[in-house]
């Protein structure tokens, strides 16, 4: 994937995270542009035109907290994506079957991922983890 394909979120490329659970929308997440509000952009490239990183360690439930977009050649590209989910008075309920994770840009650029019940390992209230294998 190539950098230029992330366009610039630091500026005025928006992105939002959408996690399905068995092909229904079961979170949306909207990562702001620019300041989060702290001293510190959100957005950051480490520079070189490797990708990008968002930060935002203040985020409240249903928000994203950190996530990193790595450009490179075929199969050596990669996300990673740290959030956190909505509780309410109880917290929410397990996913109940196949987790799609797609980060999707207004520019068109979506990344996705699917998840079966093998490849997570966490699923208890507010805590899902998952990684390919």
């Amino acid at each position: 994937m190539p950098f230029n394909a992330f366009g610039a979120p630091d500026d005025f490329t928006a992105y939002a995270v959408c996690i399905y659970d068995d092909a229904v929308l079961a979170e949306w997440l909207d990562l702001p542009l620019g300041q989060c509000g702290g001293r510190r952009p959100c957005w950051s490239s480490p520079g070189k035109e490797r990708g990008w990183r968002f930060s935002n360690y203040r985020a409240p439930a249903g928000g994203v907290r950190w996530l990193a977009m790595v450009a490179g050649r075929e199969g050596k590209s990669f996300i990673r994506l740290a959030g956190r989910r909505r509780v309410s008075e109880s917290a929410p309920p397990p996913f109940a079957g196949d987790v799609v994770i797609q980060l999707q840009s207004d520019s068109g650029f979506c990344a996705e991922s699917r998840y079966s019940a093998d490849e997570i390992d966490r699923n208890a209230g507010a805590r899902f983890r998952a990684v390919e294998r």
